[in-house]
């Protein structure tokens, strides 16, 4: 006999997934290592008090950065609030790699977490701090309390200097325009050892400009 269309097959595998119960979902996921996003949407629609169980089930395979990155990137594209909880848990557990993805799985998101994503800003990590950055700017009721704290940290002893330098490049990069009120003030610092970060603000107004 002739094969069956591929979106025929398609229709038959989502009929049969949504008679499943979620014992089946979690055996397929972290037995069989099989991660769809389709899987994965049609179980958050099904599920929806099951997240946490989810969250407990991704937390012990923690060390499968395969599995666990699979889930990530088929979160990707799926918008709802169930995501946001499941790529903050993983985000907890996980390693800068994964971390970096699971930013930027959560720039898809409609509504992200401002209580997650800010304190963020003022992490060690300047690639972290970078991409939860990227998240922000999206928004623009976060973008404005996170440009206050990347550049809270100024003092005219230039203690902060070469967090400050980061902060400018991160801002410069990502093309935040929001933060040229902050880096006009930089230019006037006084004093020399501030030099380097008042010719840094004012190359980056200049690339926002």
């Amino acid at each position: 006999g002739s094969a069956v269309p591929a979106w025929l097959g398609g229709l038959i595998d989502g009929l049969q997934e949504s008679t499943r119960d979620e014992r089946w979902y979690f055996e397929k996921i972290f037995a069989s290592g099989i991660v769809t996003r389709s899987g994965l949407s049609l179980f958050l629609r099904l599920f929806p008090g099951h997240t946490g169980r989810l969250c407990e089930y991704l937390a012990r395979a923690a060390d499968d950065l395969e599995l666990i990155g699979s889930v990530v990137e088929a979160l990707q594209g799926i918008d709802s609030s169930p995501v946001n909880e499941i790529l903050e848990n993983i985000y907890g557990f996980s390693n800068d790699l994964i971390k970096i993805e699971v930013l930027r799985a959560m720039a898809g998101l409609s509504e992200p977490d401002d209580r997650f994503l800010l304190p963020l800003v003022s992490q060690e990590n300047a690639l972290l701090r970078k991409e939860a950055m990227a998240v922000i700017a999206l928004n623009a009721r976060m973008r404005d309390k996170a440009v206050e704290i990347l550049f809270r940290d100024d003092d005219v002893w230039g203690r902060k200097n070469a967090l400050l330098e980061e902060n400018i490049g991160i801002v410069e990069e990502l093309r935040v325009d929001a933060a040229i009120p902050y880096l006009q003030r930089l230019v006037k610092k006084p004093f020399f050892w501030n030099f380097s970060v008042r010719r840094r603000a004012q190359k980056a107004i200049e690339a926002l400009s």
